[in-house]
């Protein structure tokens, strides 16, 4: 449930209008750790811990790499097909 609550705001962050994007706070990534929001909050957390807390997800959150096997599937180029 946390994971799939954290891609919805990472979505909506990530696909915002530029003018939205231009308003946020800048935050010095060497003070980053000083503006970490607590994880479970992560939907009310401020600008100031969203711009921190987002580029360091991976410090933050329980992360695991996911190796590729090298066979790639194609996709369909429109539904149905």
């Amino acid at each position: 449930m946390k994971f799939s609550c954290f891609l919805a705001v990472l979505l909506a962050v990530s696909t915002g209008t530029p003018d939205v994007l231009a308003n946020a706070p800048d935050v010095d990534p060497a003070s980053d750790p000083d503006h970490f929001g607590p994880p479970d909050k992560i939907l009310f957390w401020t600008p100031e811990q969203q711009v921190a807390g987002y580029r360091n997800i991976d410090k933050i959150m329980p992360t695991r790499a996911i190796i590729a096997d090298g066979t790639a599937l194609e996709l369909p180029e429109a539904l149905g097909e």
